[in-house]
């Protein structure tokens, strides 16, 4: 179904037809962020082939009347536990309400998930946002949503090959075997994170889809760094290229922070309103 939006904007589901006219919109929302494109194509297809993920209630996009998307949202859910709404508006149509349109339509997505939590646990929404979307993180603070962390992606850039690394004794690398090395390539990047902030444990048909059924894996040259350790990338040369901020909605109570789960009836979809942020 098409929702009226401003004057003859709509919203509506994306399909497998609009994956290219996506992916083009979060590149240029990337270059206006940060100086230059990052995001893959095939990256987009792994995320809309996810096992949990449904392209149909799980994505947005906002057409202007000549029909050219300016606007991407999608909701992530990890295991009705950890849920992630991303948003990007086009740099030309911002300051219009897109983005907080679409935050609120991903949060009401998100809220449908609380029934389907596990009892007892504590149910999260979360929203990244580039560092560089000064308008961005204006937003989520307007809409009650905190920062919560700050994660970099590390980039060297290389003039030459590497030395030959020196192993110590009893410590070998080879190349990646799929069918055979998947199982424990799982298992030991899941126990290494599982004292990550807030980490949620993923599925293993989940993870293999994402990693190694994707049309642009390559075992002769792909390989997983698990150590989560910036010091070690900043030794080894790498510099931070680019930085997210992780914001977390919460409301203090008498008792503390409230979860998710207690917020879920209190944050109503409104209409766009013509001038804000993002």
């Amino acid at each position: 179904m098409t929702n009226t939006l401003l004057k003859d904007f709509s919203v509506r589901a994306p399909t497998m037809g609009d994956i290219e006219r996506v992916a083009d919109l979060i590149d240029t929302c990337e270059i206006a962020e940060r100086g230059e494109p990052g995001f893959a194509l095939e990256d987009l297809r792994v995320d809309w082939g996810k096992p949990d993920f449904n392209l149909e209630t799980d994505a947005w996009v906002v057409l202007t009347p000549e029909k050219r998307i300016v606007g991407y949202a999608v909701m992530f859910n990890r295991e009705n536990v950890r849920l992630y709404v991303i948003t990007h508006v086009h740099p030309e149509y911002r300051n219009r309400g897109i983005g907080t349109y679409l935050a609120r339509l991903g949060e009401t997505r998100a809220r449908q998930q609380v029934p389907e939590a596990p009892p007892g646990v504590r149910v999260s929404v979360f929203n990244p946002v580039s560092s560089g979307n000064d308008a961005g993180r204006a937003l989520l603070e307007r809409e009650g949503y905190s920062l919560s962390r700050h994660f970099w992606h590390m980039q060297i850039d290389m003039d030459k090959a590497p030395p030959i690394a020196r192993w110590p004794n009893g410590i070998g690398v080879r190349t990646f075997i799929p069918g055979q090395d998947d199982r424990a390539t799982f298992e030991v990047i899941e126990e290494t994170f599982e004292d990550h902030w807030g980490h949620v444990p993923m599925r293993f048909e989940t993870w293999r889809q994402m990693m190694i059924e994707r049309e642009d894996f390559d075992p002769s040259v792909d390989s997983q760094n698990t150590t989560g350790a910036t010091r070690l990338y900043q030794r080894a040369g790498m510099r931070v290229a680019r930085q997210y901020d992780t914001y977390h909605r919460r409301s203090s109570t008498q008792g503390g922070t409230r979860s998710y789960r207690r917020l879920s009836q209190q944050h109503p979809q409104v209409p766009f309103r013509d001038r804000d942020a993002a």
